[in-house]
């Protein structure tokens, strides 16, 4: 049997053929199972019937259904697989089911904080934080241990912070003795409490050593981490003030490459002091 592009069947005219296609997949269970159990590969129909648990009639019926859009085709071996077309459905529909995940297993977090500080084409990606666990943190005990256990595992730090913890210059001094690389941007008024506390001919030095760069940028309303072990990503509330007693944590690769392109947005836009 051929696919969409081999037969020129499927596309009614003034319809968005990904919109109907993303539409049935998503919109059924066993429809979204099956294209999942296809991005695999080739599957004949009884593997497909026992992964999915169901009788060979209900696969069947929703087989035919992704068959007729032209997502699926049967091969002259009787297995089934994608066409072009539903490898590209499949890849969104996955997206999708990322983020609606992400944004209902921690609806409180989204819901109450400001996401204005995360540029458009990140917030189309909040797929990538699948999989994070919310930390529900004790203003009195900052800096929390998990974060600083997660930092001591890391040898490579981005981060972004326009607020300061006393206890923070301290945490990154022993990482840059350690040989860690560490770059920040700042608001030029976190940067003069840093100094106060290290001291800038510290920060020259380190500089100077190729372990630090540091970048100032006013007007930042997020707050985050991210390394090549973590990101752990802090947010606003709606009235201005962050929010110390909640912090997102992601160990996944997806997530750790969102907080590299989201450090780097900022970073385009930041002016360079050492480094």
């Amino acid at each position: 049997m051929m696919s969409m592009t081999e037969s020129g069947k499927g596309v009614r005219p003034g319809e968005d053929i990904t919109s109907r296609c993303v539409k049935l997949v998503a919109c059924s269970d066993l429809r979204r199972d099956i294209v999942s159990i296809l991005v695999e590969g080739k599957k004949p129909l009884s593997e497909i019937r026992d992964r999915l648990g169901v009788r060979s009639s209900t696969a069947i019926h929703a087989l035919r259904e992704l068959e007729k859009e032209n997502i699926i085709l049967q091969y002259e071996d009787r297995d089934y697989g994608l066409t072009q077309i539903g490898e590209i459905i499949a890849r969104k529909v996955v997206d999708l089911t990322d983020t609606i995940d992400v944004l209902k297993k921690h609806e409180e977090f989204w819901l109450t904080h400001d996401l204005t500080a995360i540029p458009e084409h990140l917030l189309d990606r909040i797929g990538d934080l699948k999989d994070s666990i919310l930390l529900k943190i004790d203003p009195l005990s900052l800096p929390h241990k998990y974060f600083t256990e997660l930092l001591a595992k890391s040898t490579c730090i981005k981060g972004i912070s326009p607020i300061f913890f006393e206890d923070y210059p301290k945490i990154f001094t022993v990482l840059l003795d350690r040989g860690v690389f560490v770059e920040l941007i700042l608001t030029e008024a976190v940067l003069e409490r840093v100094k106060e506390e290290v001291g800038a001919d510290y920060l020259k030095t380190k500089s100077d050593e190729g372990l630090l760069k540091i970048y100032t940028l006013d007007d930042i309303k997020i707050a985050f981490t991210v390394s090549d072990t973590f990101l752990s990503l802090g947010l606003f509330k709606p009235d201005g003030t962050y929010d110390i007693t909640m912090d997102l944590v992601n160990e996944n690769k997806k997530a750790l490459q969102w907080g590299i392109d989201l450090f780097n947005w900022y970073k385009s836009r930041a002016k360079k002091k050492y480094g």
